[in-house]
């Protein structure tokens, strides 16, 4: 889980580089506490990789294509976010981010301005990038949606 939130938040903090329609002053991530940059810290001793949840976009062979930007304590709440994701893909604005500091780039999905999926792996080609933006939208429509949870442990 914990590579898992340090890809997030690099998604969630990165520069808006192509396809916004928002102001770069008008994202705000510290707006809703479901999407801003989360550190492993911020769970307190508490946290258990275990008992957080996270839905990911899988092709038939398992292959990750995006993952939610939310993160949930109920398997419900993540199902009903995916659920809530697949309806309104064809209403979601997409971005293309790049991060900084390697100079890669990867694409996030909006809706009014809260982050709701990202790609799961970073480009260096941006046609690289449009292509996996493009088999996510083709997939996520109709993706079957899990009954329950799979733990993707601490490793990841």
């Amino acid at each position: 889980m914990h590579s898992w939130l340090r890809h997030r938040n690099r998604v969630i903090e990165g520069r808006l580089i192509a396809g916004s329609s928002l102001d770069d002053e008008a994202f705000d991530p510290s707006i809703g506490a479901a999407w801003k940059p989360i550190e492993p810290k911020d769970f307190g001793q508490e946290f258990d990789v275990d008992r957080v949840f996270a839905w990911r976009l899988l092709t038939s062979n398992n292959r990750e294509l995006a993952r939610s930007a939310g993160l949930f304590f109920r398997f419900a709440d993540a199902q009903a976010d995916a659920a809530d994701a697949q309806q309104s893909a064809a209403r979601m604005e997409f971005d293309a981010v790049v991060d900084g500091s390697e100079g890669t780039q990867t694409w996030r999905g909006s809706l009014a301005g809260r982050p709701v999926v990202f790609g799961s792996r970073w480009f260096r080609m941006e046609r690289d990038r449009e292509r996996a933006l493009q088999n996510a939208l083709a997939i996520l429509p109709m993706a079957h949606l899990a009954e329950t949870a799979q733990s993707v442990g601490s490793s990841r």
